[in-house]
């Protein structure tokens, strides 16, 4: 969220997709333009208000985690890190040292190649890590109340997605966004989606689209296919395809 003069506009998300419905407070915390130098802008980062919450550092040019926790509350639950220059979160060492009542997280347009795992997060509710060069979803596994995911344009492969069903899996996730990743190349068409919806059976939107009843058991029907599990043996191998089609989610 940001300010200009009197003017209120929201950098989230990309533009082409709804807003999301556990969309970020507008009442973040605005802290002064970014300065030129990292160095000068982690010595210049002012210590938080007594009893802030949530607090916006997007586009500061953050290019690690450490950067910004003299800026962030013991009482912190949401964190906007959105349009920075971030590589890597750290070790779980440093998200420990976020909030541990942080519940949503604002991670998009950074240059996250892989993640920590986001276990120690355990009141994360949303996340948003789209426009990253993401290929994997380890760490993830965990994050066992987190209930809205954003993860579009990435480099997400079929095998990538796959991960989302892995053991503990996330049990709360209710909406999800996956699209404009490789995985949506695959074909036949929507086989990406399908998988998605076997491995999580209690998803109520995909894409922010409606993913209940009728078109849930619509866009199942695709996996009984011959094209669909063949293209899964050819993206997963055939041990692993097979045993994802069998697994009945969390």
């Amino acid at each position: 969220v940001r300010l200009v003069g009197s003017e209120m506009c929201i950098r989230d998300s990309p533009r082409s997709l709804p807003p999301s419905p556990l969309s970020f407070s507008l009442s973040l915390l605005l802290l002064p333009p970014s300065p030129r130098s990292s160095l000068a802008l982690s010595l210049s980062l002012p210590p938080p208000p007594r009893g802030m919450s949530a607090v916006d550092l997007s586009d500061r040019r953050l290019s690690s985690l450490e950067q910004a926790l003299p800026s962030l509350p013991p009482t912190l639950t949401e964190l906007s890190l959105a349009f920075n220059q971030l590589s890597s979160l750290g070790g779980g060492g440093q998200l420990a040292l976020v909030g541990a009542q942080l519940s949503r997280l604002n991670l998009a347009h950074n240059r996250l190649c892989q993640l920590p795992p986001l276990a120690p997060l355990r009141h994360l509710v949303r996340l948003d890590l789209s426009h990253n060069s993401l290929s994997s979803l380890s760490g993830l596994e965990g994050c066992v109340a987190l209930q809205e995911l954003w993860l579009p344009h990435n480099k997400l492969s079929l095998d990538a997605l796959a991960q989302l069903g892995a053991p503990p899996g996330l049990p709360a996730l209710r909406n999800l966004v996956v699209c404009n990743n490789p995985a949506d190349k695959i074909r036949p068409q929507g086989l990406a989606g399908a998988l998605v919806l076997h491995l999580l059976p209690l998803l109520a939107t995909l894409d922010t689209r409606d993913c209940a009843g009728e078109e849930r058991k619509r866009r199942l029907m695709l996996l009984r296919t011959q094209d669909a599990r063949q293209a899964l043996v050819e993206a997963l191998g055939q041990k692993q395809a097979l045993t994802l089609l069998k697994q009945e989610g969390p």
